[in-house]
C-alpha cells in the first residue's frame, strides 16, 4: 500500500455514493497501491450503512470505522496501528464541507 485515501463521514448520504464512485472509477490506477478509509463519526443519517456496502463490495482496498466521539481520535489510533506516527504527534486533519460550503 502506497497511500490511504481517509474519507471522513457524517452525515453526508446525499454526496458519500458520488465521492467513492469517483475514486472507485479509476480503480485500475490505485487498485493494489491505496486504500479507502471511510470513519463513520456516528451518522444519523444513512451513510453509515452505505460505507458498510461499499466495504462488502469493494472489501479488499475499503476499510470502514464507525465512531459516535471523535474522528480524529479514531484516525490517529488507525494511523498509529499501520504508520508510525511520533509521540505527541497527531495527523494533520482538515474538515470536509458539503457541496453548500457548510461544515459537516
Amino acid at each position: 500500500m502506497l497511500f490511504s485515501i481517509i474519507i471522513p463521514v457524517f452525515n453526508v448520504e446525499k454526496y458519500l455514493i458520488e465521492c467513492l464512485e469517483s475514486i472507485i472509477k479509476q480503480k485500475e490506477f490505485i487498485e493494489g497501491y491505496c486504500e479507502i478509509i471511510l470513519v463513520d463519526d456516528g451518522s444519523t443519517d444513512n451513510s453509515g450503512e452505505i460505507c458498510d456496502y461499499y466495504q462488502i463490495k469493494f472489501k479488499d482496498y475499503i476499510k470502514v470505522f464507525h465512531n459516535k466521539t471523535d474522528t480524529l481520535y479514531t484516525l490517529n489510533q488507525y494511523m498509529s496501528r499501520v504508520s508510525p506516527i511520533p509521540p505527541n504527534r497527531e495527523i494533520p486533519f482538515e474538515q470536509n464541507k458539503n457541496q453548500k460550503g457548510e461544515n459537516t
